[in-house]
């Protein structure tokens, strides 16, 4: 998988009294993103939580796509008498497990595009 991003982790980097936070890289130098609120509003605990929310998902990004390949993978090998019997001659249309795995497949491809 290759990374078309700043290298993680990335960091909350706390503003001042008129300056939002700010998202950054491995080091304060390599600036990602600013924080910015509706309105002009100047609230540090937005940006704050804003800034953290956005760092826990890259951050973890990749044990979470971990995680889920891994749930994929269970829940198919769980799920394999039934698909290979054509679920037992009723098909898989209404099948929870086939949608779910569909669904979890597809967040997968686009996780990693």
């Amino acid at each position: 998988m290759s990374t078309l991003h700043t290298p993680i982790p990335w960091r909350y980097q706390p503003g001042s009294s008129n300056i939002p936070g700010y998202v950054a890289g491995p080091t304060p130098e390599e600036y990602v993103a600013q924080l910015l609120s509706p309105f002009g509003i100047l609230d540090e605990r937005m940006y704050e939580g804003n800034g953290k929310l956005i760092v826990r998902a890259v951050n973890n990004h990749n044990e979470l796509v971990l995680c889920l390949d891994r749930l994929v993978d269970d829940m198919v090998e769980t799920h394999e008498d039934e698909l290979t019997s054509d679920h037992n001659g009723d098909g898989p249309d209404g099948c929870s497990y086939c949608r779910n795995i569909a669904s979890a497949k597809a967040a997968l491809r686009e996780a990693v595009k």
